[in-house]
């Protein structure tokens, strides 16, 4: 009574959801229903028909006129229908992907504690494999339940007419016909479960000996037998599940060739033991003979719906699932009224990643005043990053509170919260598309500013150098024609994007972990130049960069240990001085043994 609750309940849910998606889908599919369903009734009814028509010593023209007019329905149902058919086939794909958009822009808007949780990755997984039911359900319901449901009742009566011992028979073989199919379709969810894990780790795997980018550490580590172990290793198993499916196929398929046998015996003895008694005339035989096995179809199909509503019940589980992840972070009202003058406050801020036994950050306190250019330095683990992301909203404080402007971050608008930040972050993402994609995503003309940026950041030449421009596409993934960028210009490319989102507060998160200390320093002394009334939060593991800072801001297991800026730090010659003096001599060092 539960699972009957539960299939009807994600029915209605489903088909409400459905129809806003693709109205178009819902209404051919209805009438493709309709046509079916007619022609089906003509292709029974009408051998009795003709036959009564030639036994009653009708006239040539009117038997003549009975075959033009059922073939003229026949040949027309059927063009109509494959012609409504090759509609779903595409009004489906389209009903998929937008289905697979919902889950894919849940993904973009949840919490972002969820994308480094191992069990969300799965649960977003399992969500995007489940969106076939939305096309499921338009065609179990409005196809499949309403066509046999409408053949049944006319069949139902022809049977029950001839005996109805015929109906309660073929009732039971087609009640244990679908109850084996129920059980195959459990166990096939449970293999498809199985195969979807194996599958990520496989797709993964495939990605990593495909990918070019991977190339260059798998040479120099001779780790290629490695990954292509793991790739056959994650193969090997997909293999495993997919033979374990197909014996779970053969093994229902026998039961259901079985089954099948029985229904078509039980037909032949009726039909032919009421025909030797003379209880049925040539066209009705014909009729009842056609009618008992469409009954047995439309029985099937319509106790079949049950199953495949009870499957989509299974799938919508793990799509609601995923979709209703509570979004925490949007829990304010407020609109920020800064931009280039804000204030950022943090007071007593603790912190705990979700299942950690300790605190990351401890007890933090630290102003950051209008146009100010901060630095966080530290060692790896020391809590930096942790502080951007709290202070983005990636995660809340677990203690304390973040202000800006005086006012705790959690009151604003999660949205309009983060139009503050033009971040660059360590690993930060350009996309193969085109450069002004990269840019400015889906904001047009606005090319001039475009141009102006490019320029400030020294990458004019570059994009002018390239035959398409700012149309030009980020490596040669999705064009042939597209640019292979060095380090250094994707760094600029994205230091562009950064500026043209024009946020009051920029955050640089290591973005200059990958280019050496001189182009480090250009980076930093353009920043300075055009940032110059701007505020500016940068973490870095390169001590030099911190000369710019005008506070910097040094971590120490959680904790700030230190503030000030260069001058005052080293003169205090504590953690901050002693890490800057490492480096200093590590370079020193470099260079003399160079020499």
């Amino acid at each position: 009574m539960k699972k009957m609750k539960s299939v009807f309940q994600t029915t209605i849910e489903l088909l409400a959801m459905t129809y806003p998606l693709s109205r178009a889908n819902t209404w051919y599919t209805i009438l493709n229903s309709l046509i079916r369903t007619a022609k089906n009734m003509a292709v029974i009814l009408m051998p009795a028909l003709l036959l009564n028509a030639i036994g009653g010593a009708k006239s040539f023209r009117q038997i003549f006129g009975i075959v033009l007019v059922y073939t003229v329905l026949v040949v027309t149902a059927d063009m109509t229908s494959k012609s409504f058919s090759l509609q779903l086939t595409a009004l489906g794909y389209g009903l998929n992907n937008k289905a697979a958009l919902t889950v894919g822009k849940k993904g973009m808007k949840i919490d972002f504690k969820h994308w480094e949780n191992a069990p969300s990755l799965e649960k977003s997984r399992e969500a995007m494999i489940s969106t076939w039911i939305f096309m499921g359900v338009n065609d179990v319901i409005f196809e499949n339940f309403f066509m046999a449901l409408a053949s049944l009742a006319v069949i139902s009566y022809i049977v029950v007419r001839v005996n109805p011992l015929v109906f309660i028979l073929l009732l039971l073989l087609v009640g244990a016909g679908l109850w084996f199919d129920r059980k195959r379709s459990v166990a096939d969810y449970a293999l498809d479960m199985e195969r979807a894990k194996e599958e990520k780790k496989s797709d993964y795997n495939k990605r990593i000996i495909s990918d070019l980018k991977y190339g260059k550490e798998i040479r120099l580590f001779h780790a290629s037998s490695f990954f292509c172990e793991k790739f056959r290793e994650s193969n090997g198993r997909m293999m495993a599940i997919e033979k374990r499916k197909q014996l779970l196929t053969v093994k229902y398929g026998v039961l259901s060739q079985a089954i099948s046998f029985l229904e078509s015996g039980l037909v032949y003895f009726f039909a032919i033991r009421q025909f030797a008694r003379g209880l049925l005339s040539v066209g009705y035989f014909l009729t009842f003979f056609n009618a008992i096995r469409e009954f047995a179809d439309a029985l099937a199909t319509l106790l079949q719906v049950w199953l495949d509503l009870s499957e989509i019940d299974d799938y919508y589980g793990d799509y609601r699932g995923f979709m209703e992840i509570p979004e925490e972070m949007d829990t304010g009202g407020r609109t920020p009224g800064c931009r280039d003058d804000c204030s950022i406050r943090f007071e007593h801020v603790y912190f705990r990643y979700p299942g950690s036994e300790t605190d990351t950050l401890k007890d933090i306190n630290l102003t950051i005043n209008p146009g100010e250019k901060i630095a966080f330095v530290g060692e790896n683990g020391s809590g930096k990053t942790t502080l951007m992301k709290l202070l983005m909203r990636l995660y809340d404080v677990s203690e304390g509170a973040i202000l800006v402007n005086g006012v705790n971050i959690k009151e604003y608008r999660y949205d309009e919260y983060l139009r503050l930040f033009s971040p660059i972050f360590q690993d930060y993402q350009l996309h193969a598309y085109s450069v002004r994609e990269n840019i400015a995503f889906l904001d047009e003309g606005e090319d001039a500013r475009i141009w102006e940026l490019l320029k400030e950041n020294q990458m004019v030449g570059v994009i002018q150098a390239c035959p398409d421009g700012l149309e030009t596409f980020v490596t040669k993934l999705l064009d042939e024609n597209g640019r292979d960028f060095s380090g250094g210009e994707k760094q600029k490319l994205a230091m562009v994007r950064a500026q043209y989102k024009n946020g009051g507060i920029f955050l640089l998160d290591e973005p200059t972990s990958a280019i050496d200390p001189i182009a480090e320093m250009d980076f930093f002394d353009r920043v300075n130049t055009m940032m110059k009334d701007r505020m500016v939060i940068f973490v870095s593991h390169r001590m030099a960069s911190t000369k710019f800072a005008d506070q910097i801001f040094v971590l120490k297991d959680g904790t700030l240990a230190e503030s000030g800026n260069h001058r005052d730090l080293m003169k205090a010659d504590g953690v901050y001085a002693e890490m800057y003096q490492m480096q200093a001599s590590y370079y020193s060092n470099t260079g003399a043994a160079c020499r």
